[in-house]
């Protein structure tokens, strides 16, 4: 098994324990749970990007798998997606995969966290709040510039007539129709696209 806890630190969140902390508050904690499950699976090396597209696999994939009759108004969706769960369950399922990882890191980061929360001001909300909202927006934008098709490529390829880019090289093959889902036009003709 991959031990994830390795005293290597991210570039920019330190342990392992650091990122998952980081992720806690964004995603249901069931979700956190079973990306770094699927992380430490593969073998890759968990930051923050990592994890946070493995979250959104595992979201994506959940919501491909659910047949058409038992498929929820989307608002439902959006609940189950954003994890309306039972705290007590959450905490423990995150407890479960952070005892995987090593259980000890986490503790410990928590009750520092604890003991060293001063009353916070309000320019110091309003800071957290904006570094949240540029982070959220950031990641957006990055996940829009992907590949529509596999996700794994950075969208490189203007569609003829729709004028989307929205697909890589090696998607463009198995590609008739635009991947937007609003737009659906036959693709007539492509151009590769260059970004700085």
């Amino acid at each position: 098994m991959v031990s994830c806890l390795d005293s290597s630190p991210s570039p920019i969140y330190g342990t392992v324990a650091d990122v998952i902390q980081s992720v806690r508050p964004m995603f249901p904690e069931s979700d956190v749970a079973a990306a770094v499950r699927y992380l430490q699976q593969s073998g890759k090396k968990i930051d923050i990007s990592s994890l946070i597209d493995a979250v959104y696999l595992i979201q994506e994939r959940r919501l491909r798998d659910t047949p058409p009759q038992q498929q929820q108004s989307p608002t439902a969706i959006h609940q189950r997606l954003t994890g309306k769960m039972d705290s007590h369950y959450s905490s423990e399922l995150i407890s479960k995969t952070c005892s995987e990882v090593g259980d000890e890191e986490l503790s410990s980061s928590e009750s520092e966290i604890g003991e060293s929360q001063a009353p916070i001001s309000a320019d110091e909300t309003r800071e957290k709040t904006r570094r949240l909202k540029l982070f959220y927006e950031d990641k957006i934008r990055s996940l829009r510039s992907m590949c529509q098709i596999c996700r794994m490529e950075r969208a490189n390829i203007l569609l003829l007539p729709c004028a989307h880019v929205s697909c890589c090289g090696y998607c463009l093959r198995d590609m008739r129709r635009c991947p937007v889902p609003s737009c659906g036009k036959i693709v007539r003709g492509t151009k590769q696209v260059f970004f700085n």
